[in-house]
């Protein structure tokens, strides 16, 4: 899923796509995740090491919540 447009249903064979809702809110996940690491770096005065370690840790919570949050539809919808 995280480099096909489309997955197919597994009780119908259909393709489904993910809404553009759901696209545009995933896309923020690198943005945020760099803004994190930037602030505990600069306000917290942690290590770069330590800043990573929680960053890496923050994307793959997120990689695990992600099948969660998904939508599905059955048409292509474009990002706007």
């Amino acid at each position: 899923m995280l480099w096909s447009r489309s997955k197919k249903c597994p009780n119908c064979g259909s393709d489904q796509y993910v809404t553009a809702q759901k696209r545009r809110q995933g896309a923020w996940g690198g943005p945020i995740t760099a803004l994190f690491m930037f602030f505990l770096l600069q306000v917290f005065n942690l290590s770069f090491t330590v800043s990573l370690i929680l960053g890496i840790t923050l994307i793959i919570i997120v990689l695990l919540l992600n099948p969660f949050l998904l939508e599905f539809t059955y048409k292509d919808e474009g990002i706007f």
